[in-house]
């Protein structure tokens, strides 16, 4: 009997995993003299048979202490998004300009930057995430 249910979970769950042709990678990347905006690119693959249309979006959580983030501004949590169509089988790359600014150069950073313009705190490490919410 065990094994039966376990069959029926696999089958059933077997769509569920087909669904999943998604995927999103994204990095920073800070160019330029002294004061260098931060771009954050968000490339969109679509492994599936279908074309998908939806929003890509990218959140920023500046870390930085509760005193501060009562202050608002870019303390604040904020999310950027772009409306993309993906071929099936194809990879589209978007570009995010923020409002971080560095004083590094650096390129393909993963997951954080350090942002020097965030005030009054000064330089502070901000964590990024992409996503792609599919259109129903």
């Amino acid at each position: 009997m065990m094994k039966r249910s376990l069959l029926a979970i696999v089958f059933l769950a077997l769509p569920l995993l087909a669904q999943n042709t998604v995927r999103v990678d994204c990095s920073a990347n800070a160019q330029g003299d002294v004061r260098k905006p931060v771009i954050v690119e968000v490339t969109v693959t679509n492994s599936g048979p279908e074309p998908i249309q939806g929003l890509a979006v990218v959140r920023f959580n500046p870390k930085v202490s509760s005193a501060d983030r009562r202050q608002g501004g870019m303390l604040d949590v904020q999310e950027l998004r772009q409306p993309a169509m993906v071929g099936p089988g194809e990879k589209k790359t978007l570009n995010f300009s923020t409002p971080f600014e560095s004083t590094s150069s650096f390129k393909g950073r993963k997951g954080s930057f350090r942002a020097s313009n965030i005030t009054p705190t000064g330089e502070v490490t901000v964590e990024f995430t992409g996503r792609f919410d599919a259109a129903p």
